[in-house]
């Protein structure tokens, strides 16, 4: 056990003339750093450690004058709760009370006098405790002493920081990261994938963190040239077992998220590797659903001639010529296509959106709106008029587009950014 700082102690004696005191909080509850649910002891202990933080007993009884104060003031503290909320968790214990074994929990951890405060270390002893009234600046204080717990957040923040790279550090980082929703900086991702030797891709264990890190989270950029990705693609039945209908969608939307790199950074490697991937899935949709059912996104495989377009147009423009008059003039029947490439050519993928190119969107466009006037190619072909300026123009088709949107019930929000962009542009004449 630490030292123990020096209390307020309420003698044992009066405790019972305090049973006749009852206090009634009136109004709304004040935010405070003890629970209300009624979890039991156990399941705290487990949800904590899950949680990645360090765990702050406080024992009280009802009609505890000085429980009662720390409760009231200190933890409703709005110093006290940002300085508690990000590490610990704490968990009210009535010492005198059978409900949640109280008087047992007492007993377990040497309860001497009331209100007694415990942190407990990654064994669940006693690391540090404190009898009596703590005010708010001596809770605090005390609070610091669990911080130096193995297994709290902050320590396993210092110790990445500091250079571990064990992949069963990293491992537990993640999953203390995750479950304490404090997983924001995916290079720790990246750093774990890195220092995982091949060999162990194949465990139970590693298989869950490949699929849960690198392919489950949609916003994690895994490269497809990695050792990992070949390994996902040429062992795809061992991911199964997690959600078998969503293996090929990860897959096919890493390739595809590696394209978009690839023609970003002008980077060839990778783009043809993406590209190789994804050519056995032309024209198929893959929408990306979460174990929720939620829909978080889709990809097609549609767009694989304009990606070329896009690429080579830098690469080669002889090439890039050629490739465009090839691809408009086949897909001159084909509205979605056309759309696609009214699209690009409006200034993604840092092609530049000069003169000439917008006169082929313009045309592009406006023969998919003939083919089809569907909202996304109205859409389409508004953002190509503002970018050529035609104003007015650009408005009429923008109005469409959202009326059009609201017809199919589909929600134009982009298309009203649009709109007040236009609108801004026609003020200024």
């Amino acid at each position: 056990m630490g030292a123990i700082l020096a209390p307020i102690f309420f003698p044992m004696r009066y405790y019972y003339l305090f049973f006749l005191i009852c206090c009634l909080k009136l109004g709304s509850q004040a935010q405070t750093i003890l629970p209300s649910d009624s979890t039991s002891f156990s399941q705290f202990l487990k949800t904590t450690d899950r949680a990645g933080k360090v765990k702050v007993l406080f024992f009280h009884f009802n009609g505890c004058p000085p429980c009662k104060r720390m409760e009231d003031s200190v933890f409703t503290d709005e110093t006290v709760i940002r300085f508690f909320e990000k590490d610990f968790s704490a968990y009210p214990i009535n010492g005198l009370n059978n409900g949640k074994d109280g008087i047992a929990l007492a007993k377990q951890y040497q309860v001497k006098g009331y209100p007694s405060t415990l942190i407990l270390d990654d064994k669940d002893s006693i690391r540090w405790s404190a009898v009596g009234y703590l005010n708010s600046a001596g809770f605090i204080e005390f609070l610091q002493q669990g911080l130096v717990s193995e297994g709290s957040i902050t320590n396993l923040r210092k110790r990445y920081e500091s250079g571990n790279r064990d992949p069963s550090f990293l491992k537990n980082y993640l999953e203390k990261l995750s479950l304490g929703s404090e997983l924001t900086d995916y290079s720790v991702i990246d750093t774990f994938f890195q220092y995982l030797p091949a060999a162990q891709y194949g465990s139970p264990e590693n298989l869950r963190f490949i699929y849960k890190y690198g392919m489950y989270n949609f916003k994690y950029f895994l490269d497809i040239q990695s050792p990992l990705y070949n390994y996902i693609v040429n062992n795809r039945s061992y991911f199964t077992d997690f959600d078998s209908a969503q293996v090929l969608t990860r897959i096919v939307w890493i390739a595809a998220v590696n394209l978009d790199r690839a023609i970003e950074t002008h980077d060839s490697t990778r783009f043809i590797h993406a590209l190789e991937v994804l050519k056995p899935y032309k024209n198929r949709r893959f929408d990306f659903i979460d174990h929720n059912g939620v829909y978080n996104g889709k990809t097609t495989c549609d767009k694989l001639e304009v990606s070329m377009l896009a690429f080579n147009q830098k690469q080669s423009p002889t090439k890039y010529s050629a490739l465009e008059q090839s691809i408009i003039k086949a897909s001159w029947n084909q509205p979605k296509d056309l759309n696609d490439i009214a699209w690009y050519y409006t200034g993604i993928y840092s092609l530049p959106a000069d003169t000439d190119r917008l006169k082929v969107a313009e045309k592009a466009a406006r023969r998919a709106i003939e083919l089809d006037p569907a909202y996304f190619h109205l859409d389409t072909y508004a953002t190509v008029l503002y970018k050529q300026h035609n104003y007015k123009k650009a408005l009429k088709y923008a109005d469409l587009a959202i009326q059009t949107a609201q017809n199919q019930g589909i929600d134009p929000e982009e298309t009203r950014v649009l709109k007040g962009q236009i609108e801004r542009e026609l003020s200024n004449y």
